[in-house]
């Protein structure tokens, strides 16, 4: 119950018939009390306290993190149906993007396979189902606006490779620079069950169909590079494919969801929170296999709950937490980085969208907290290895990085939310400083109000963190405490 201060009273007796009138101002007095903090949420303190070990392996160099790491995808239909979002008159959205830093833009999705193309610009009779040069013009303006380039999905479903290159030529003259790469189709090893392939359909049916588009605009675009296969979730595609294309494309890429549909009623944030048994199996495959033909790997569309995202879920904080510890399990992972699906579908928002348009309004949720954390982390940063001892199997994990000036980022995540997880890291190099930059929320099942080092985005999109708050060193340890559902980033110099 709320915390009710001390009320001096008159100290005379009172007369016994004045009781009554004792007992009254008693009651008027808590009712005050109460409904001065009506409005006070008491949060009741975890119910444990653990321990966990962080120790740095500062001897190792550590992988580069790609500056391109972060990055957004959206649904081709985005830029027919809602012209004023990728928009250069979207300057919260600009600005929102350019907080993160550099990333890349991919335009795609299952509407890309939907969508045609028309050699023309927009106008009041064109339908919302064709990409023009209209489209393709705006895109290109906002590319430049935020410094992000775009990986430009291309229709695959009616396997018309003479309009995918005539398109390629157009988006190749509008992008210039801003242009990535381009998709051939989206999730092809979907094709069987959900477009227009029979059921034999195999991912050397598909090679033979994207070798067709990339003959048809290596023709006219000698330079163009492609991105692939941008499987759903068949690993074996992403094998074959690269094997047999490796020298063809610029990227391997493929999707990664954590579960859904958005419409299973028994999804919860625990789902989310809880460490997936594929992911470690999945990120190793695309790690391995970069590795052996040389070609850097890319989670082009990914997000918690496919279909859309789930409401009380997909846009909590729980979704932050997610998000910043899938970010460092790819960089750790070797990945060049990934793609947050958002957006959303005609009139419909897309609830993991980690940017959601809110009456009109462009609002920062839970998930580009994440990123914003990450990406203070990562940026010009190499991932260095790190143990974690714990106590007991609680949900916590720890990422490190290290800058060129020295400067060592340790991520700590605290998943578990019924304990606060007491950190100690071990330092084997002299620091001199140690900080500390936050991110929490009122609660885990919050959709607002949640800060990274110590501040909220404005309405306008900009965001300056506060000053971070020191810590002490002590013999060469920095000991920390990372309340249950919360993250922070320690820096230590």
């Amino acid at each position: 119950m709320p915390y009710l201060h001390n009320t001096r009273f008159n100290r005379r007796p009172l007369p016994l018939f004045n009781s009554g009138l004792l007992i009254t101002l008693a009651l008027l007095i808590l009712l005050a009390a109460c409904k001065k903090e009506r409005n006070v949420i008491i949060t009741p303190p975890p119910k444990f306290v653990a321990t966990a070990t962080v120790t740095l392996n500062e001897a190792q160099s550590g992988l580069p993190i790609s500056q391109n790491f972060q990055g957004l995808s959206f649904e081709t239909s985005l830029l027919t149906k809602n012209p004023e979002y990728l928009n250069t008159n979207n300057q919260t959205l600009i600005q929102l993007l350019k907080n993160l830093g550099p990333g890349i833009l991919r335009i795609g999705g299952g509407t890309s396979d939907e969508i045609g193309w028309a050699s023309h610009p927009r106008t009041a009779n064109t339908s919302v189902d064709t990409l023009t040069t209209t489209d393709i013009d705006r895109l290109s303006v906002f590319s430049k606006a935020t410094g992000w380039p775009v990986i430009l999905g291309l229709n695959m479903w009616n396997n018309d490779a003479p309009s995918a290159a005539k398109e390629a030529v157009y988006a190749t003259q509008a992008l210039g620079t801003s242009l990535y790469a381009f998709q051939s189709g989206n999730e092809p090893d979907t094709y069987s069950s959900y477009g227009p392939r029979p059921p034999t359909y195999n991912v050397n049916n598909y090679a033979i169909e994207w070798e067709n588009y990339f003959a048809a605009i290596k023709t006219q675009l000698p330079d163009a590079v492609f991105a692939g296969p941008d499987a759903a979730n068949n690993t074996d595609w992403v094998n074959q494919f690269v094997q047999r294309e490796s020298t063809n494309i610029k990227l391997m890429d493929a999707h990664f969801y954590v579960t859904g549909p958005a419409t299973n009623p028994s999804i919860t944030y625990n789902d989310i929170l809880t460490a997936s048994d594929v992911l470690p199996g999945y990120l190793t495959n695309m790690a391995s296999w970069s590795l052996k033909y040389q070609v850097p790997y890319r989670i082009t569309e990914t997000n918690n709950i496919w279909g859309g995202g789930k409401k009380g879920v997909s846009d909590t904080f729980a979704a932050a937490l997610w998000a910043l510890d899938f970010m460092w399990q790819v960089a750790a992972a070797n990945g060049q980085g990934i793609n947050f699906h958002g957006g959303s579908l005609g009139p419909k928002n897309l609830y993991y969208s980690p940017i959601l348009n809110l009456n009109g309004s462009f609002v920062a949720m839970p998930e580009y907290y994440a990123m914003l954390a990450f990406g203070y982390a990562s940026s010009g940063a190499k991932v260095v290895p790190v143990s974690l001892s714990k106590t007991s199997n609680y949900n916590c994990t720890a990422y490190a990085s290290v800058k060129n000036s020295g400067e060592y980022d340790i991520t700590l995540i605290n998943k578990d939310l019924n304990t606060d997880i007491l950190y100690t890291i071990n330092l084997s190099k002299p620091v001199s400083s140690a900080s500390i930059m936050r991110l929490s929320a009122p609660a885990v099942t919050a959709t607002n109000g949640v800060t990274f080092a110590g501040n909220q985005v404005n309405i306008d999109g900009t965001f300056s963190p506060v000053t971070n708050n020191y810590l002490t060193i002590n013999q060469g340890t920095v000991t920390v405490k990372i309340p249950a559902g919360s993250a922070a980033v320690v820096i230590v110099r």
